[in-house]
């Protein structure tokens, strides 16, 4: 299991995902405060080369090369290719969500398919992402969004674990779309 949380605010009374997962105490020199959260040691999911760190989330594999090879592998390529074409390349698979810092901006790639869902909360200038819509409602202001709760149930009687629609249960939480690059830094 694996979790993140990601706000341009101090989360002092953040959800407690250490009662269940290992917090990765690599520094960050970012804006943002970041918390990523394995169930086991991540050397497997992270890659670090000077001033940008690689953080992958689920299964990523690029060029045949599986998480932390496959982090070196797409930096090495980002030398003479952009993001996006790493991206749509048919190189890049897997259920992933995968975080660049660098100078003080944070990318945030999600995976072609959306396997790996990620939330963004927005509200004023606050602003936070995580992979537990759990989480992001618990540390931040919310209110319920009726159409919402009634695609949830109407879709989800069955498999309640499932996300569908175009809508979630809070109004300020959003999904990131698959196959997206988003970027955020101070000014975001």
């Amino acid at each position: 299991m694996q979790s993140f949380y990601i706000s341009n605010q101090n989360n002092a009374n953040l959800i407690d995902f250490e009662k269940f997962l290992i917090k990765h105490n690599q520094k960050v020199d970012t804006n943002f405060d970041i918390n990523f959260y394995y169930r086991n040691e991540i050397t497997s999911s992270f890659y670090k080369n000077k001033n940008t760190i690689y953080y992958n989330l689920g299964c990523l594999i690029y060029n045949n090369k599986f998480n932390k090879e496959g982090l070196e592998s797409i930096h090495n390529t980002l030398s003479n290719k952009n993001l996006k074409d790493i991206l749509v390349s048919d190189n890049l698979r897997g259920q992933f969500c995968l975080f660049i810092i660098e100078n003080n901006n944070v990318s945030i790639i999600t995976d072609k398919l959306g396997y790996y869902g990620v939330y963004l909360y927005k509200k004023g200038k606050r602003i936070a992402l995580s992979n537990s819509i759990v989480a992001l409602a618990k540390n931040n202001d919310v209110t319920l969004n009726k159409i919402g709760v009634a695609q949830y149930l109407s879709e989800n009687y069955k498999y309640l674990t499932y996300a569908c629609c175009d809508q979630n249960i809070f109004s300020e939480i959003t999904y990131l779309k698959p196959g997206h690059i988003y970027n955020f830094n101070s000014d975001t």
